[in-house]
């Protein structure tokens, strides 16, 4: 499962629904540091703080990255999205 030594490794990609919002828009597609929960309808997203390039704090609490395909338009609560585990809790 690590991606250290797996030379052609690609992560499962996983859908759950954002519990809260983003408005931060680019002009590419971006990658969000999240939490992911499991809930009785699927996978809960939320995000593990700010998401600024210089922020550890976030890199402390996120267990996924979510793949915002579509940088435009901001994430809105209740969005489905997609995601790549880092680790499973």
């Amino acid at each position: 499962r690590y991606m250290m030594g797996y030379r052609d490794y690609v992560p499962r990609k996983h859908q759950g629904v954002m519990q809260e919002g983003s408005n931060k828009t680019s002009d590419i597609p971006r990658l969000l540091r999240v939490r992911v929960g499991t809930e009785e309808s699927g996978y809960s997203i939320s995000l593990s703080g700010k998401q600024n390039a210089g922020v550890l704090f976030s890199m402390l609490n996120f267990n996924a990255l979510a793949l915002v395909l579509n940088p435009d338009e901001p994430v809105k609560q209740g969005d489905t999205v997609e995601f790549f585990f880092i680790k499973e809790d």
